[in-house]
């Protein structure tokens, strides 16, 4: 069953809203070497999304650490868009 209109607006604007990557995130992205190993700019580049996006850090927020549910640590579509950059 496609979706009507209302509703496939409504799923283009969370998808748009949820993949947006920082343009200086890129540039940071392209200062790697051609050839690095993917694992460490991911690692790289999950760290540096933590200083564009601090009101997302728990421990930032007062937030109790120990009651984040099990399901909540999958990827993000921000995550998902980023693996794509970095997997060229």
């Amino acid at each position: 069953e496609l979706p009507c209109v209302s509703e496939m607006r409504h799923f283009r604007e969370q998808v748009l809203r949820h993949t947006f990557v920082h343009e200086n995130l890129l540039q940071y992205l392209r200062s790697f070497r051609y050839d690095a190993h993917p694992m460490g700019v991911l690692i790289a580049t999950l760290s540096c999304m933590s200083t564009y996006h601090p009101d997302a850090n728990p421990a930032l927020t007062c937030a109790d650490l120990y009651d984040i549910p099990p399901h909540s640590h999958s990827c993000s579509a921000a995550e998902d868009a980023l693996l794509t950059q970095i997997y060229r």
